[in-house]
């Protein structure tokens, strides 16, 4: 179901927007998983925050160390995904870059609703 929803949030736009159109839609998925942590909705705000500026290359690989850090923090090494804050950062990892074609939006949406849709 929301691999479904993703891939027709990408669909709908034309070739110039489908991404963005993309990452709007796994934001909604995102927010709609209930992540429970404060620094994870923190981490969702901001991420989403960089997503709709013109932020550089450097400045996503900067959001996507916080977040891993964040999910090292919480678990150590383990790569076992515990909970739904785990999920939702997860998820986010998988759309934080700049632009991407309908084969990466499929893959990501794909894995996001592996990881949302449990």
């Amino acid at each position: 179901m929301i691999y479904e929803r993703l891939t027709e949030a990408f669909d709908r736009s034309d070739a110039e927007s489908a991404w963005s159109s993309f990452v709007r839609a796994v934001f909604v998925e995102i927010r709609r998983s209930g992540a429970k942590s404060d620094e994870t909705r923190w981490l969702v705000d901001a991420a989403e925050r960089l997503l709709g500026s013109d932020a550089s290359k450097s400045e996503f690989e900067a959001m996507r160390v916080e977040i891993w850090q964040c999910i090292e923090k919480k678990n150590g090494t383990s790569t076992v995904i515990r909970d739904v804050d785990d999920r939702a950062l997860r998820a986010l990892l998988t759309v934080l870059r700049m632009d991407g074609d309908r084969a990466v939006a499929e893959e990501s949406a794909d894995w996001i609703d592996t990881v949302l849709g449990r």
